[in-house]
Formats: C-alpha cells, sequence, structure tokens
C-alpha cells in the first residue's frame, strides 16, 4: 500500500508559545505585543511612533514577522491606507493574556515620564549597584538609544538630591550619600504614587487609597507594608494623635525605604549633625527607638543610633508631640516655640497687604496656623518633602490666593533658614487663607441701593438672604440717600450693593440685577475676594513696573532659560565673574508656572526689577521670570503687591514687551547680545 503523502502539521501552540519558541528579537515581540493591544488596523506610522523606529524600519521587522507567524498557523494581515492586523482566534487572544506577566504588559504602556520615574526608583533601590543599559531596554520594551536619552533626563532629576548618575564598563549606577539617597527615594515613590491612575485590583487599606497601594507593592514586599502599618498604629495610639493622611504616607514609606535599604546593607552611619542631635522631645524620640528595636526584631539585623535620628524626624514633621500634653495645642507651641507665633502673625500681615484687606479672622486663621506651622518647621529644617494630593486643585481653583501666599512668604525665607518653600507646602498654607476669605464672604453688613419700586427691593433682600444667609441687611436705601446713609454708618458696612447706576461714588460698590441671579452671586464673591481692585487699577501698575526695570534688566531668550538668570542675577547684583553660581537665590513659583527669585545685593534705596522673557518663535511670552532686589521688606512688600494684582487683574502679559524704554523684541535682543559680551555668547538664543 502506497503511502499516503504527508500532511502538514497543524499548529497548536499559543501564540505565547510562539513568541518565546520562534527566534523573535526583542524588537519584533515588542511589535507583536502593541499589534495585540488594538483589534483593529495599526498603521505602520503609530508603530513607527510608539517604537521610535523609522517606517522603513517597521516595515522591514513586521516583513520578517509574517513570515515567521505564518508558519504557525498565524496571520499578519496588511491593507494599504489602514495598517496592520493579528488575526487570532478568541482562545488564543485570551491565553496570550492570561499568559501575558502583568508587570511586563505595564512596562510596555507607561507614558516617557513615568517610565523614567520608575527607572530612577529602580536605581535609587539597589544604589550603589550597577544595572546595565540593555538590561533596563528588554525591561521597559524599548530601544538601548531610548534608555540613553531617559538617564540624561534622569542626570537632571537627581541633580536637587546632590547625587550622581555614574556610568563606567561595569554599568550605571547612582551614587552619593545614604541621607541623599533616601531622600530622593522618598520624593520618587510620592511622584509615583500621584502619577498615573491604575485599575482597582487591590483591596482599599484602612489608611491608604488603592493608587497608595498598589505602587507601595511595586516597590516593597506586601508583609514589609503590614508591618509597618502595624507599628504607626500603635504609635499612634501611644500619642493618643492621628497622624494625617500625607504625614502617616512620608512615614510608612521612609520606614519602607530603611527596610529595602538594609537588604542591601545600606545604612545610615557617621558623625550626627547639629540639627539631628539638638535637644529631642524625649518622648517621641523614645517611641522612635523603640520603633527601630521593632524593626530590629522583625528583620533580624542591628541598625546605627543614626536612624533613630532619622525616625524621629519623620515622626517631630508630621505635628507628634503637639497634641501630647493637657495644654492646648497653641499654648504649648508658644511655650516650646516662643518665635513661632510672631511668623504666624508676619505671613498673615504679609498677606493681608497682598490681598487689600484688614477683616480677616486673625484670631482664628492665627490658632490654625500656629499648629500648622510646628511640624512645617520641622520639615523645613530636616528638609522632609511631603506631598499635597490637592495643589493642582489649589492653583487651579484659587490662583490669586496661591500667589498671594507664595509672595507672602518669598519675603520670609530668610527668617524660615530656606531658599526655597515647595508648592506642596506653600498650597497648604494657601487653604488657611481661603478659608479666611470666605468666612469674610459668610458675614458681612450689608447697604442696598434699590429703585423705589418696595416689591423689587424686598424680592432683591430675599434673594441676597438665600444666596448670603449670614448676611446682614442693614438698610435699604435709594441713590440719593446714599451718602446720608454712609455719613451715619460708614465703619460698620463693609459692602455696597446697587441695582441701579451711580453718578459717582467715593465707595466702591457692586452693581447687581435686580433679580439677583447666579451670576450676580459669582460677581458679588469675586468682588469680595478680589477686594475690589479695578482693571483700569491693574493695567496702570505697568507704569509702576516701569519706574524700577532697567531696559538692560529685561531679557527674551528662547532657551537656556537658567543660564539666562544666572546672568541677569549677577548683573544686577553687580558680581561681574563669568559663570559665577548663584549663592543665596531664593525663589518661588506662581500658579501659572513664573517664578519670583529674590536676588542678594548691596544695600540700595531703590528696588531694581529684571525680567527673563521665555518666548517662542513668534515672540509670544511661554513663562516670565522675575528678579527683584529689595532694599527691605516694606518696599518688596509694595512692589509685589502690585506684581500680584497686575497677575490676576490684568490681560495680557504682552504689555510687558511694551515696558522698557525701547520696545523689545527678539531681533533687538540677538542684537544686544553680540553688542555686551559680559556673559553672552554669540550663539546663544
Amino acid at each position: 500500500m502506497n503511502a499516503s503523502p504527508q500532511a502538514k502539521p497543524s499548529c497548536t501552540v499559543s501564540l505565547q508559545e510562539v513568541i518565546f519558541m520562534i527566534t523573535l528579537s526583542f524588537r519584533q515581540k515588542q511589535m507583536i505585543h502593541l499589534l495585540l493591544q488594538h483589534e483593529h488596523y495599526l498603521p505602520a506610522k503609530q508603530l513607527a511612533d510608539a517604537m521610535q523606529l523609522s517606517e522603513k524600519t517597521i516595515y522591514r521587522e513586521l516583513q520578517v514577522i509574517e513570515e515567521l507567524l505564518h508558519d504557525c498557523g498565524i496571520e499578519l494581515h496588511k491593507q494599504t491606507g489602514r495598517g496592520y492586523r493579528l488575526e487570532l482566534t478568541a482562545a488564543q487572544r485570551t491565553q496570550l493574556h492570561l499568559h501575558e506577566p502583568p508587570e511586563q504588559a505595564e512596562s510596555m504602556h507607561l507614558s516617557i515620564q513615568s517610565r523614567r520615574i520608575r527607572i530612577l526608583a529602580q536605581l535609587l533601590s539597589q544604589a550603589p549597584h550597577e544595572t546595565s543599559i540593555s538590561r533596563l531596554a528588554t525591561q521597559y520594551y524599548i530601544s538601548n538609544a531610548s534608555i540613553v536619552n531617559d538617564l540624561r533626563f534622569i542626570e537632571d532629576m537627581l541633580e536637587p538630591f546632590e547625587l550622581k548618575l555614574v556610568r563606567n564598563q561595569r554599568g550605571t549606577c547612582i551614587t552619593g550619600s545614604e541621607a541623599d539617597i533616601r531622600k530622593a527615594f522618598m520624593h520618587l515613590i510620592n511622584d509615583l504614587i500621584l502619577t498615573e491612575p491604575y485599575g482597582a485590583e487591590y483591596a482599599v487599606h484602612e489608611r491608604l487609597d488603592h493608587l497608595t497601594v498598589r505602587e507601595l507593592k511595586q516597590q516593597f514586599a506586601a508583609d514589609d507594608i503590614a508591618f509597618v502599618q502595624s507599628l504607626l498604629e500603635e504609635a499612634e495610639q501611644e500619642l493618643h494623635y492621628p497622624i494625617g493622611d500625607p504625614y502617616y504616607i512620608n512615614i510608612l514609606t521612609h520606614l519602607l525605604i530603611l527596610m529595602k535599604r538594609m537588604e542591601h546593607g545600606k545604612l545610615l552611619t557617621g558623625k550626627l549633625n547639629t540639627a539631628q542631635a539638638q535637644s529631642p522631645d524625649e518622648r517621641i524620640f523614645r517611641l522612635a527607638r523603640r520603633m527601630l528595636l521593632q524593626i530590629e526584631a522583625y528583620r533580624g539585623n542591628r541598625l546605627p543610633e543614626e536612624e533613630i535620628y532619622f525616625i524621629y524626624q519623620y515622626l517631630i514633621s508630621s505635628g507628634a508631640g503637639v497634641s501630647l500634653h493637657e495644654h492646648t495645642a497653641t499654648e504649648l507651641i508658644v511655650q516650646d516655640s516662643p518665635h513661632i507665633p510672631e511668623l504666624v502673625q508676619q505671613l498673615i500681615r504679609y498677606f493681608a497687604t497682598l490681598s487689600h484687606t484688614s477683616s480677616l479672622d486673625t484670631e482664628q486663621l492665627a490658632h490654625g496656623m500656629l499648629v500648622h506651622f510646628k511640624p512645617m518647621l520641622n520639615r523645613l529644617k530636616y528638609q522632609i518633602s511631603i506631598k499635597n494630593p490637592l495643589i493642582q486643585q489649589i492653583k487651579h481653583e484659587f490662583p490669586a490666593v496661591y500667589d498671594r501666599t507664595a509672595l507672602a512668604v518669598s519675603l520670609m525665607l530668610e527668617q524660615l533658614h530656606v531658599r526655597h518653600m515647595s508648592e506642596d507646602e506653600i498650597g497648604y498654607l494657601a487653604l488657611y487663607f481661603q478659608n479666611a476669605l470666605e468666612q469674610q464672604v459668610r458675614h458681612q453688613r450689608v447697604l442696598l441701593v434699590c429703585s423705589s419700586g418696595v416689591g423689587t427691593s424686598h424680592l432683591l433682600k430675599s434673594r441676597i438672604a438665600r444666596a448670603f444667609p449670614d448676611w446682614e441687611i442693614v438698610q435699604i436705601v435709594s441713590s440719593s440717600q446714599l451718602a446720608q446713609a454712609m455719613q451715619e454708618m460708614e465703619p460698620s458696612i463693609d459692602l455696597i450693593i446697587s441695582t441701579v447706576k451711580l453718578r459717582e461714588s467715593e465707595w466702591s460698590v457692586i452693581y447687581v440685577s435686580a433679580l439677583f441671579n447666579e451670576d450676580d452671586v459669582k460677581q458679588v464673591t469675586a468682588h469680595i475676594l478680589q477686594h475690589a481692585r479695578t482693571h483700569e487699577q491693574a493695567t496702570s501698575l505697568e507704569t509702576h513696573f516701569s519706574r524700577y526695570l532697567d531696559d538692560r534688566h529685561l531679557e527674551m531668550i528662547t532657551q537656556d532659560k537658567a543660564r539666562a538668570i544666572r546672568r541677569l542675577a549677577n548683573k544686577m547684583s553687580g558680581k561681574r565673574q563669568r559663570g559665577s553660581q548663584l549663592t543665596g537665590l531664593q525663589q518661588i513659583n506662581l500658579s501659572c508656572g513664573d517664578r519670583i527669585s529674590l536676588v542678594a545685593t548691596a544695600a540700595s534705596s531703590q528696588p531694581q526689577l529684571g525680567v527673563i522673557l521665555t518666548c517662542d518663535a513668534e515672540d509670544r511670552i511661554q513663562s516670565l521670570d522675575w528678579l527683584l532686589c529689595l532694599p527691605d521688606q516694606d518696599t518688596g512688600l509694595q512692589l509685589l503687591t502690585q506684581l500680584a494684582d497686575w497677575y490676576h487683574l490684568s490681560d495680557s502679559r504682552q504689555h510687558l514687551l511694551q515696558l522698557s524704554g525701547s520696545h523689545v523684541n527678539s531681533t533687538s535682543f540677538q542684537q544686544r547680545l553680540k553688542e555686551d559680551h559680559y556673559g553672552y555668547h554669540e550663539n546663544h538664543q
């Protein structure tokens, strides 16, 4: 009997098995995974953009993939004008996703910024041990060139922490002090928690939302997280003090980092510095020591005494210790730190001046800020950063309050012994001021000016009472009666609301419709919070700026902002050396991303104002960097008040281009660069 022709064997292996059985390069595997994410056709250009490759390379690789998969019964369909699509059965697609490692899929779909943060967290975790570029490329499904580019950005991310990224024949690693490595690690973990949303596949812990839990489990063992949570629960019971959420996460993360670094044999060693060793709160210090002993027992390793001080610093910076005694919190703070009440009052005075208000409920405001200031000053002292999960919302919802808080803080940085306060800390302070201002809205003595119609005036009164139930309508008068009414009651009147246009008025008046609709409610609220600063007043502020703005101190650039700031700061402070480093430059960021820098200089009777305008090719302003030399705080407060008003009441930052003695544009600025060789380069943009 003749043998029948040998049938071609059917391919019953899964696609997952195919990928790892056949000879596919890393790049080809990545392309297959990207195609799997799209049930419809995927254009070659989209693949090229995702993988940072040329379309020519994509076409070449797809041809190889098509041939290899075809041999195993898998079809890669292509359609002109639409792209490529993998032809899979439901079983094949399901099996692939069941076998695909979760961390692999996640690594492939991270944003560029998230990937860089994760790589940095990984390098910090194992510092100073090396890893290779090719290992990172394989892990994150990108090319070696992309990893090299990521490392350039990571070098910049490390700069604030005094750490170095070292690359040599052995590999790539981070070097620096153990304290700085932990500080950077803490900052990065906080960033990771707030970077991108994930699915709620993990149960929500009592004190941690699922996003935080998920990110912590990416970095630390689940048993370690549970152990540290139990430590903090015991600490709260002993302190009779619930640690606030942002502080709780900070301490939790610090202890987890401590334990993870123990695994690598990395401990804090060396002589304690003055800030660590000086007069600790004995009860908090004993608690820190006990927590350290529990960690030693859990890990089976001894820890040096320096670790106790670091635990202590995080506890004391969370507010622990404020409510330990029978005294009220404010009495204890005044007794322990008599300088804090004056700092709080000074900040309130600065904010009130910047906001043109004298009616803040300073007693309630000061009480809340006193309790907040104590741990905040500890955080500044120990350089402990916290994340404010509401910061973007605060800057968006209350930009004027945030900016005036930031400007008030800028005048106090020297007294606080810091050069910079983070936007997270400023955001928490801004909430105190926003609440105080809203209290003003709630409690107003109001004079209504209406036409003679009794029905209209009563309707207006009832609608105002409904919108603002805590307001007191002192009297309803006609326009002809206003002057006499104000003469009799002026000191006790907070607000004048009118439905009729007044010819002239020496008082600030809010005009509303007789029906007092929702737009009127918003207008009245905004008027109170802004304290009736008009558009005309704001635009006239430019004239005020020009008094202090020398044409030489107005610079327009398109790139290299750091060099431009250094150059202008040196010029304003009188330092002539090329490339000198800025020392003592105090900086505060505004809600829009612009920055205020205070430049130290010799005493001067007049302030100096400089501006770096970063613009695009069409001379549109992208950001402003203000540099101020101030003779004293009072003068500085006046100038910053004008600046705050201009930011929130004027129409366009483009007006700055006309502020100097001569019109400045990119062409004239380039010409000045060639004429003034001090600190400039002819090819500088």
